[in-house]
């Protein structure tokens, strides 16, 4: 399983577990049935945000808790032919409203930001090239997060024009095309735009951190790496810098850029199937969401030049 199902499937399960025992008086698993699963769906419907303390949590976010427990709820079952308890609770609707997606000239915005100054450095073309390849990883290839982040240079098949995503999500694997501009964009990077993450860089780093030079790994075959000469960790920082320098208003991450690709490629007309395949969704249920956003999208415009 992926890093962050390891980390929050347990947190989800505790919850309901104690939801159990101090709403329901149910101290053994073989005394749940259906209606209690149900039940707790309810609670995280009307239960305020333990983070903020105030409001209450999305469908998005419930239905993550809901696949923690319907996750052992079948690992229950497979464990012990003798325990059926396969209970499955249904997942929530989740609002088309809470899917941002960027327009083509929002993409090409940012894209067009790329070699904005960065802070506390004159040069920007390394950066840029970087901010290129991360564009292009997220909206051209619509990776998931960990995806791009894990994606190591050898993944990158120059010659089909496409690359390998070894870390999916359920650990699944599958080929991805990468469109044009972001494979000569890849090439750059890693011909000029690396060398100076590798050495260059991270030399300057350690003389600004006042510490001992660390030791870099000539070998790391990470595609995208950050200001230590290590795989980069996290894309937020890159691409608030980007959004900064556009007018762009809308909040952009990572699976923004995703939702983008996914919906623009629905809007070009290209086979649900094929986009289903793109985006590594293992039932073309998932992929029929972008069906909804480009009809809300198609929507919006008509009322727009009403007014």
């Amino acid at each position: 399983m992926s890093k962050s199902a390891i980390k929050n499937y347990p947190l989800g399960l505790q919850e309901y577990f104690l939801y159990l025992e101090q709403q329901q008086n149910i101290k053994h698993i073989d005394r749940v049935e259906l209606k209690h699963a149900e039940s707790f769906k309810q609670h995280l419907q009307y239960r305020t945000n333990l983070n903020t303390g105030i409001g209450g949590i999305d469908n998005q976010t419930i239905n993550g808790t809901l696949k923690s427990l319907n996750s052992f709820n079948q690992y229950i079952a497979k464990c012990s032919p003798l325990y059926k308890y396969a209970i499955t609770a249904d997942y929530l609707p989740v609002d088309i409203a809470e899917k941002i997606v960027l327009t083509k000239n929002e993409v090409m915005e940012l894209y067009n930001a790329t070699f904005e100054p960065y802070p506390h450095n004159p040069s920007s073309i390394e950066f840029g090239q970087r901010d290129r390849v991360i564009l292009g990883v997220l909206y051209g290839c619509g990776l998931r997060k960990n995806e791009a982040l894990n994606l190591d240079i050898s993944d990158i098949d120059f010659t089909n024009k496409r690359l390998l995503v070894r870390k999916g999500k359920g650990y699944k694997q599958r080929y991805v095309p990468i469109p044009n501009q972001s494979l000569e964009d890849i090439k750059a990077y890693i011909q000029q735009g690396r060398y100076y993450f590798t050495e260059c860089h991270h030399d300057i780093y350690c003389r600004i951190k006042t510490v001992k030079k660390l030791s870099y790994n000539k070998n790391e075959n990470a595609l995208l790496l950050g200001t230590e000469g290590k795989r980069l960790t996290c894309f937020t920082y890159r691409l608030n810098h980007l959004k900064s320098k556009t007018s762009i208003q809308k909040k952009i991450t990572s699976h923004v850029l995703r939702h983008s690709l996914g919906t623009h490629l629905y809007q070009s007309g290209l086979d649900l199937d094929k986009i289903r395949i793109v985006l590594g969704h293992a039932s073309i249920d998932t992929t029929q969401i972008y069906v909804h956003i480009s009809k809300q999208i198609e929507n919006d415009t008509k009322q727009n030049d009403i007014a």
